[in-house]
């Protein structure tokens, strides 16, 4: 993550000052993209951002999922879980915006991969003959839902992006 975040912005890195005071002159109720929802407020925003994008079920693998790998001990959840402490930290400011949110995203998005992968194993080995012939295709069917949400939501995108744009047209 570190990495990934110096080469898309290592000035980042390389002006931490800079970094710091703009943080702190942005981070005022005044500036735009500050509405004043406090710490809980932006946890809820970003989390409403990605249901809204990512869809019912790719929410409820992604629980399932962080369930899964803390029960089952999984360590290299670890460095995903990066992201929520992402989340905890930059939802501390007065700003949010929907860019922001990125780290977060992907972090939901792997732990629903987690979930889909813990889900399938649940069923698998459930000593109910009806949980492990229904429960597949539950699974199977919730999982090409959420894949196909994604996929058409960033169909969607990319026509959007490719439009031309009406101002100039």
């Amino acid at each position: 993550v570190v990495g990934f975040t110096f080469i898309l912005s290592p000035v980042l890195f390389t002006n931490i000052s800079e970094v710091i005071r703009q943080l702190t002159a942005q981070n005022s109720d005044g500036h735009l993209g500050a509405s004043g929802l406090g710490w809980g407020g932006n946890l809820a925003y970003y989390a409403t951002d990605f249901a809204s994008s990512g869809g019912l079920a790719l929410v409820l693998f992604a629980v399932v999922g962080v369930v899964w790998a803390v029960r089952m001990r999984r360590v290299e959840a670890v460095p995903i879980a990066i992201g929520v402490v992402y989340w905890v930290v930059i939802s501390a400011l007065s700003l949010h915006w929907s860019r922001w949110g990125l780290p977060m995203y992907a972090t939901a998005v792997l732990f629903a991969a987690l979930g889909v992968y813990g889900a399938w194993i649940w069923v698998r080995d459930s000593q109910t003959p009806w949980v492990r012939s229904a429960g597949r295709w539950v699974v199977g069917a919730l999982a090409a839902l959420a894949g196909l949400s994604l996929l058409m939501g960033s169909v969607a995108q990319v026509a959007y992006a490719r439009d031309t744009d009406t101002r100039i047209a």
